[in-house]
């Protein structure tokens, strides 16, 4: 299986969008995020034919990022010490690939099983 990188960018909210009324604040993470601080949760995303194109799926995602600021924005840490968002609208990695194989190949999952359970 091959795979090609198309694109290997920073994605950054919609410059159209007016900025979060928050922007340049720091946020401090929920215990939650303070538990899981350290962890990075790789995220892939696959859809069943007919599937979007990648330009509605930024567009989506360009709107998402407006809605929610935090997304795009840095860890670091407050005058306090304390682990905190930078709403800063640095944007996210993205990451477009093709591969050479089907993604069904790969994948340990019955569906029939999972849509009779």
């Amino acid at each position: 299986m091959s795979i090609e990188i198309i694109t290997n960018t920073i994605f950054t909210p919609s410059p159209s969008s007016p900025p979060h009324p928050l922007h340049n604040s720091q946020i401090p993470l929920t215990i939650f995020d303070r538990v899981a601080l350290y962890s990075h949760i790789p995220i892939l995303y696959a859809f069943k034919p007919p599937m979007p194109t990648n330009e509605s799926m930024k567009e989506g995602l360009s709107k998402a990022l407006n809605l929610f600021p935090h997304l795009a924005g840095r860890l670091t840490v407050d005058n306090h010490s304390r682990h905190c968002i930078l709403l800063n609208n640095a944007g996210i990695r993205l990451v477009e690939t093709r591969i050479s194989d089907t993604l069904q190949k790969h994948l340990p999952l019955d569906h029939q099983r999972i849509k009779g359970s």
